[in-house]
């Protein structure tokens, strides 16, 4: 398998849990980055400091720091550059959403989780290509989602805040081609982790009847940061890739499916939604 030049340092934000805190343990622990350095970022310091010591000194470095603050953003940027003179990966991991109607929506949830999906993911990208592009090289990864593609009931804004990240990663491919740069976004479907239990506030299990395991999804990604993935988008497992190849193939199969079918496999995966549907 041909590889890319070495990653010795890399930033991964959402590191407290779910992919994030998966993702830090399989880079450290693959035996193609024996240097690696990752500066492992959330809100929940308590959590990083625990996951960097199970690992050597200096291996990983934990940095709280709220997305949704352009000045927190701002912050950690510095502390970047400061302890790296060069940065060859950044994951943009952080993000949420709720499981709700569209219109029973909280403004102030819905403006965070566009702050955390997609202005702190343009900003930190932003950040990353100026820093990168001089040295004609790096990879600017985008965890997004199979929704980047598709849409379901009851998430329509974090779908909307994933097709951004997607659009995001269409455009920047044509803009920095040559650059030795490269972006790209890993599309997982339903993952086991903690995301259930915050966007259903604690109705919702971290399991859902379809969820795959985090290490198996985080292994799809981690093997395309090893080869430098040169596609746009990368779907980790064959769940999300054969999701996305129903949509695009069958386009009206598919908003036929989910005109009538999506509410139910919503509610029969989300029963705590379902005591408001009709019926």
């Amino acid at each position: 398998m041909k590889t890319r030049p070495p990653i010795t340092t890399a930033l991964i934000t959402g590191a407290s849990s779910g992919i994030g805190e998966e993702l830090v343990r399989q880079l450290i622990l693959h035996p193609e980055w024996p240097n690696l350095q990752i500066i492992a970022t959330a809100r929940r310091m308590d959590r990083l400091e625990k996951l960097a010591d199970q690992f050597a000194p200096g291996k990983i470095i934990p940095v709280a720091a709220d997305l949704c603050d352009p000045a927190d953003r701002d912050r950690l940027w510095a502390f970047v550059q400061t302890r790296f003179g060069h940065l060859d990966l950044i994951v943009n991991n952080a993000g949420f959403g709720t499981y709700c109607k569209l219109e029973e929506s909280d403004p102030e949830v819905v403006q965070k989780i566009l702050a955390v999906n997609v202005e702190a993911v343009i900003d930190l990208t932003a950040k990353s290509l100026a820093w990168m592009k001089p040295r004609g090289k790096g990879q600017i990864v985008q965890i997004s989602s199979i929704l980047g593609e598709v849409g379901i009931p009851f998430s329509a804004t974090y779908t909307a805040s994933k097709h951004a990240v997607n659009g995001l990663v269409r455009s920047l491919r044509s803009e920095i081609a040559g650059t030795g740069v490269a972006v790209w976004a890993a599309c997982p479907g339903q993952t086991v982790s903690e995301f259930r239990e915050i966007a259903g506030q604690n109705k919702a299990t971290i399991r859902g009847k379809n969820a795959e395991p985090t290490q198996k999804v985080v292994a799809g990604i981690v093997r395309g940061i090893l080869r430098g993935h040169r596609q746009p988008f990368l779907y980790p497992t064959w769940k999300p890739l054969a999701i996305a190849y129903l949509a695009w193939i069958f386009p009206r199969l598919w908003d036929m499916i989910m005109i009538r079918h999506g509410r139910k496999f919503a509610m029969d995966d989300l029963p705590e939604i379902s005591e408001t549907q009709p019926k």
